[in-house]
């Protein structure tokens, strides 16, 4: 594939998507794009504004934790994963909104609830299994004890 048609099947994508510099150079590896020929589209997507890494942290970071109920570990770890820098991390993930974090734990919480015994979950070992996953799903541990602490937020939980 030539430069020129990477660059227009890139501006594409782009136009349908939020993307991340680290995508579009893998994508034009893959399509045996030449380095310099790739640094060349992505400086160019870039300046037209095709791609912004961190427009692309805040929606990435938004719907993480909006859709798929992720707590800020992982979303930061997947954005870590996409190479997007330090501060484009920390400024996307400021931008969510506490209560989807919220939210997405309550979710993260009532499901496993729901998939364990109502004898199991009152047992130390319940309540392990419990935090466990919801820690597996990227929450951070204060914000997960502080729930299962809630003894009414538990009860909730829990019918």
């Amino acid at each position: 594939m030539s430069a020129e048609k990477a660059l227009e099947r890139l501006m594409t994508m782009c136009v349908s998507a939020e993307h991340c510099t680290h995508e579009m150079l893998t994508k034009l590896s893959r399509w045996g794009i030449a380095p310099g020929d790739a640094s060349r589209i992505v400086a160019r997507l870039r300046q037209e504004k095709f791609i912004d890494d961190r427009r692309f942290a805040v929606a990435y970071a938004n719907d993480k934790a909006r859709f798929n109920a992720w707590g800020s570990r992982k979303i930061r770890l997947g954005l870590m994963q996409k190479r997007i820098t330090a501060d484009d991390i920390e400024a996307a993930l400021a931008e969510v909104n506490p209560d989807d974090f919220r939210q997405g734990l309550m979710q993260t919480l009532r499901g496993k609830i729901l998939s364990m015994g109502s004898d199991e979950v009152s047992t130390y070992e319940g309540r392990t299994k419990i935090f466990r996953h919801a820690a597996s799903r990227g929450f951070e541990p204060e914000m997960i004890a502080s729930m299962m602490r809630d003894r009414s937020m538990m009860e909730e939980l829990t019918r």
